[in-house]
């Protein structure tokens, strides 16, 4: 009975996992669909924004950047990487819709979703192994 407990513990944990590696492949997908052309982004304001949730204040990035002679204008979609005004920043972006852009931070969550999933995929494999091992050496003993 506790070999049984044991399998569908182990086979709960690869399927977490893997659900994670589908998840951050479709995030990741998500982020970076069309967006083909690398251009240089200067980060020209900060948007301000208050939490009421947590009760703190925080800004955001606004990026200026042009593609085709026309000035485009984009609020960052995370709080992470660069935000001195000025400073200058690679991003990617959509050449059908200029707007559409991601930056390499923007890549962080589905990453760590992905070496996760990685992580834990291994792991359920050197459990289902043990436990075929365990298996077998209960069958010969």
């Amino acid at each position: 009975m506790n070999s049984i407990v044991d399998l569908i513990m182990i086979l709960l944990f690869l399927f977490i996992s893997v659900t994670l590696f589908v998840v951050s492949c479709i995030v990741k997908h998500n982020i970076k669909k069309g967006c083909s052309v690398k251009i240089d982004a200067v980060i020209e304001d900060h948007s301000k924004h208050y939490s009421y949730r947590s009760n703190h204040r925080y800004h955001m990035n606004v990026y200026g950047y042009n593609y085709n002679g026309i000035h485009y204008t984009a609020s960052a979609k995370s709080r992470w990487g660069e935000s001195r005004i000025g400073s200058q920043q690679v991003i990617c972006i959509d050449p059908n819709n200029p707007q559409h852009y991601y930056r390499k931070e923007d890549l962080l969550i589905p990453r760590i979703l992905f070496w996760v999933s990685i992580g834990m995929t291994c792991i359920s494999m050197i459990n289902v192994l043990r436990f075929i091992i365990g298996l077998i050496l209960g069958f010969l003993g």
